[in-house]
């Protein structure tokens, strides 16, 4: 299907209606990626099992299943949790405060 559009049928209030709002996702989108980068290297700097526990439970698996494939106790998966939120909630009032 050819979807190809005259310009010439738009406005130029039009136009730049469209190229503002281009650029507002653009920047948003490169916001998106910085603070991806930004955990990535976070994630990085974690112990082993921190990490895994982190993945596991983005990846949707529940903390007493976690528990039993780790080994490790319950409340083990609980304190590494709490541990990784408090670390990015310190890392984000950071970066808060360098682009503000």
């Amino acid at each position: 299907m050819d979807r190809r559009v005259n310009i010439l049928a738009f406005s130029n209030a039009d136009i730049f209606d469209v190229t503002d709002k281009m650029f507002e996702l653009i920047e948003k989108k490169r916001e998106y990626l910085k603070d991806l980068r930004l955990l990535r290297a976070d994630y990085r700097t974690l112990p082993k099992t921190i990490r895994q526990v982190i993945w596991l439970r983005y990846n949707g698996i529940k903390q007493k299943d976690i528990a039993k494939k780790l080994k490790i106790s319950d409340a083990t998966v609980t304190r590494y949790i709490a541990k990784y939120e408090k670390k990015e909630t310190k890392n984000e009032t950071t970066r808060k405060q360098f682009t503000d």
